[in-house]
């Protein structure tokens, strides 16, 4: 979700003229979200490479949730890591790109701020502007509401491995709670950009006014064709009489 935020924003800051850090060349782009596809995966590799023996693992981790739930002693329960180093990479890898991220959505974010309600600098019509305002905030909501429903679940269960407790209720709450990730991202595009909410409020009220618009021109049509070819039968066609 991190290189998806990145690129919204990115995608706003560029389609303001005025930007002198919008990004312009399709390969520039394509180089950037290399890197950023890059570290997001890279940094993955070497814990997955040094996955320990999970027999082993689980006595280990039974040190810790002396009393799991039965599903850890009859389904296959895969422990990414149990060395300290590897608890120390992940923290600090982790941390620093979503710092990385963070860095990114907010430089992007401050570039919209900027040009949008601060520069004097008039590239655009008001009306463009005043679009590109609103759709600006809609992405920022957007973004904040779904992002809601992620980060308290991965706080909880970062908390719960930092202070080294274990809660079933709180882990199934947290799992709950992330589930309605996806229906809050729907609900909050279709409710704050204006055209999917006018779409989506006409599929619910059945609003037929555009069939019946549509078939108030047809009848429109149909009427002249009608008198058209009326006045073509009544016409009177002069006969030519050859001696």
């Amino acid at each position: 979700m991190g290189i998806s935020l990145v690129a919204l924003f990115e995608n706003r800051s560029s389609c303001i003229p005025s930007n002198r850090f919008r990004i312009t060349r399709k390969r520039s782009r394509f180089l950037y979200y290399l890197l950023n596809c890059s570290l997001v995966v890279g940094y993955l590799i070497p814990p997955f490479i040094n996955v320990p023996d999970q027999e082993s693992a689980k006595l280990i981790l039974l040190n810790t949730i002396p009393c799991p739930t039965e599903e850890f002693f009859y389904t296959e329960v895969f422990i990414w890591a149990t060395e300290k180093f590897w608890y120390n990479y992940l923290w600090m890898t982790t941390g620093s790109l979503v710092a990385f991220i963070v860095f990114q959505v907010a430089f992007f974010s401050t570039c919209c701020l900027y040009y949008l309600y601060i520069s004097t600098a008039v590239m655009i019509s008001s009306k463009t502007r005043k679009y590109q305002r609103s759709f600006f905030l809609g992405t920022i909501a957007q973004a904040i509401i779904p992002l809601i429903f992620l980060v308290i679940p991965v706080a909880t269960a970062i908390s719960s491995i930092y202070f080294e407790f274990y809660i079933q209720v709180v882990n199934n709450s947290c799992v709950i709670f992330l589930s309605f990730h996806g229906f809050a991202s729907t609900i909050t595009i279709v409710l704050v950009h204006h055209p999917y909410r006018k779409f989506m409020i006409k599929i619910v009220t059945f609003d037929r006014s555009t069939e019946k618009h549509a078939s108030t021109g047809a009848s429109y049509v149909t009427k002249d064709v009608r008198a058209t070819m009326r006045r073509l039968s009544n016409r009177v066609l002069p006969v030519l009489h050859l001696g």
